[in-house]
This record gives C-alpha cells, sequence and structure tokens, in this order.
C-alpha cells in the first residue's frame, strides 16, 4: 500500500496515516481471519531471544531433516566444532570414515569437502555423545530451485490476499529436498524456520505471518525472505528475497455477485471479497465489469470504489475483477461468467 497517496475514509471511522500511526494493542482486523491472537503493532516491545538456526523440530526416522547444518564448498576445508573437547568423533555412526579429517580440541577441520565427507558429524566422550553437526556442500544456483534467470529473485512467487500480514510464497524443486524459510524485517532479528518436515519436488509453498504487521502504517523496511534447501546426497541451496507487502498484494475476485432487471435496466450488485482488509471504507477498491451482449457484442467498465450498477441494453453474461487503486497491485482473477 503507497501512504504517500492518502487514503480517503468515506466512513468516518477516523483513520488517520502518517509516520507516527500505530495500531492499537489489541487491533484485530475483521478482514484478516487467518491471523490468531493480538496484533501485535510496530515498534515492537522487546523480544525473548530467538530460537536457534536449527529450530525445526528435530527429527529421527530415516529422510528426515537434520537439526543443525554447517555448509561448506567444493575441495575447501571445513571446520566443526564440538561443545567440549570429545575423545572421538564419528561421520554417520562410522568412527573409522574415509575422509582426511584433523582433530584440534573441540574443533575437527574437514579437509578438502567432497559429498563423501558429508553427513552427520557427532563427538564423544566416555561414551557420551557431546554434539551433532550435519555437514553439507553447496550446490550450483539453479541446481534444486529452479531459477528463470541468474536473478535469485526469479526463483520465487509470492502474493498476498490482503493487507492482514499474511502472504504465501511458491517456487520449484528440481530434485527432493527439503525446505525451511524465514521472514524477518530488514534490520531486526530473523524469525523462527518454518521446515516442510517431508521432501518435496515439484511446486513447493508455503504460508507466512508477519504478526506484527500494521496494515494501516507505512511500509518503511522491507520484509526478507531466507530459503533454504538441503537434499538427502547432503547438497544444499539457499538464497534471500527483499519485498514489501504492498508490491504482492492481489485481491481475490469479488463475491456475491447478483443480477436483476427493472424494464430495460439490469442492475448489478457485489461485495469485496472476503478476505480484503477492513473497513472497506479505507482499503476500497477498483473494479472492472466485463460483459457480453445476446450479439456477441462485448463491453467493459472501470468502476471505482462502487459496489452496484445499472446497464441498459441486452446484456446477457457479466463478470468482474478488482484491485486496490492506491498501489500498483495486480487486478484479481475473474469471477465466472454470469448469466443475467
Amino acid at each position: 500500500m503507497e501512504m504517500a497517496t492518502v487514503r480517503q475514509d468515506g466512513g468516518g471511522s477516523g483513520v488517520a496515516c502518517g509516520e507516527n500511526l500505530t495500531c492499537p494493542e489489541t487491533f484485530h482486523p475483521r478482514g484478516c481471519p487467518s491471523v490468531a491472537g493480538p496484533y501485535i503493532v510496530r515498534p515492537r516491545v522487546p523480544e525473548p531471544p530467538q530460537p536457534p538456526a536449527h529450530s525445526c523440530p528435530a527429527r529421527r526416522q530415516h529422510g528426515a531433516e537434520p537439526t543443525r547444518v554447517k555448509v561448506g564448498d567444493l575441495d575447501k576445508d571445513v571446520v566443526l566444532s564440538c561443545k567440549e573437547p570429545p575423545e572421538t568423533w564419528q561421520l554417520n555412526g562410522d568412527p573409522d570414515p574415509m575422509v582426511e579429517l584433523v582433530p584440534a580440541g573441540t574443533e575437527l577441520t574437514v579437509v578438502g569437502l567432497d559429498l563423501p565427507a558429508t553427513g552427520n558429524y557427532t563427538c564423544w566422550a566416555h561414551g557420551r555423545l557431546l554434539d551433532t553437526t550435519f555437514l553439507a556442500m553447496r550446490s550450483t544456483p539453479g541446481r534444486l530451485i529452479h531459477r528463470l534467470s541468474d536473478e535469485q529473485v526469479k526463483a520465487v512467487s509470492c502474493h498476498a490476499e490482503s493487507y492482514c500480514g499474511t502472504f504465501k510464497c511458491e517456487w520449484r524443486a528440481l530434485e527432493h529436498a527439503f525446505f525451511r524459510a524465514r521472514i524477518f524485517r530488514s534490520g531486526e532479528s530473523p524469525g523462527a524456520w518454518q521446515c516442510t518436515g517431508l521432501e518435496q519436488r515439484g511446486l513447493v509453498n508455503m504460508d507466512f505471518v508477519e504478526p506484527g504487521f500494521c496494515p494501516f502504517a507505512e511500509e518503511m523496511q522491507p520484509l526478507v525472505l531466507e530459503l533454504q534447501a538441503l537434499t538427502r546426497h547432503h547438497l544444499f541451496e539457499d538464497f534471500r528475497l527483499r519485498l514489501f507487502l504492498r508490491d504482492i498484494v492481489r485481491p481475490e475476485p469479488p463475491q456475491n455477485v447478483t443480477a436483476w432487471r427493472e424494464g430495460q435496466q439490469l442492475h448489478l450488485a457485489w461485495a469485496p471479497p472476503a478476505s480484503w482488509s477492513h473497513p472497506h471504507s479505507y482499503f476500497t477498491l477498483r473494479y472492472r465489469l466485463q460483459y457480453k451482449h445476446h450479439d456477441g457484442s462485448m463491453g467493459n467498465l472501470q468502476l471505482e470504489t462502487v459496489q452496484e450498477i445499472q446497464l441498459a441494453g441486452a446484456v446477457r453474461q457479466v463478470r468482474l475483477s478488482c484491485q486496490d487503486p492506491f498501489a500498483n497491485s495486480r487486478w484479481s482473477a475473474w469471477t465466472p461468467w454470469k448469466d443475467v
């Protein structure tokens, strides 16, 4: 939502936008059904320390994603660490792997990383497990996640149905892989990881919620999306994407389209999509109407904020779509053709 353009609130709700605007601490917009709990606002109160980077639940069955991941490059040395000085190190349960390893104190250097040297490293003392690290090797960009070009932004597509702070991102996995992702505002602490839990290939998507998002305030800093992929063959790929919610908003189609005739006049009425932000007098929508005549000709109208209209002539079918007029948002999909 480009807040340099002031929305006119014709409903008398008293909402005004400015740099110092904050949402009430318990604000919960009715147009945001998927956001639960109190609506926390920015500036945020200090939060407890974030979970470590391996915050996705650890799973011990075969094929589950590892907990802590260390990533190295092909033919480069990688240094692993243990919480305490260990007596022995193991790679995938093997105390004597065919890999060049150099232990020193609490550290272990893996010399000249290749695929046989990747996997689950554990350090032990007196028969007790001290620490675990999963070592993966970085893949070439685009091997795991499909990219349309060298630009990382082309690898993922995100969209939001409203200004509720919720959105969905999707990408195409070229190999079976585990995926995890997290979002945070630029300059703030990263949030917790979200994991797919199971290996996926093909189209992969995740839903995200920014609990501190205020729909009435201008976005000053972009959201950062971090995405990581890890295959069972221990290949790793990652990238970052920066975005503003206002740039990815695409409303759902209008709902409750009704039509009735009075003499030669066709009356049409409709409502904003159920997922659209409230109040509608503040979050207005622009509509476009497409209609077909009985002789096969078609007409188009663009309508600002109104939710009903009268048409003259022999109209037989209509459909509608909508967009946010205050941002450079995409038009929604069309409603199905409605016989009138």
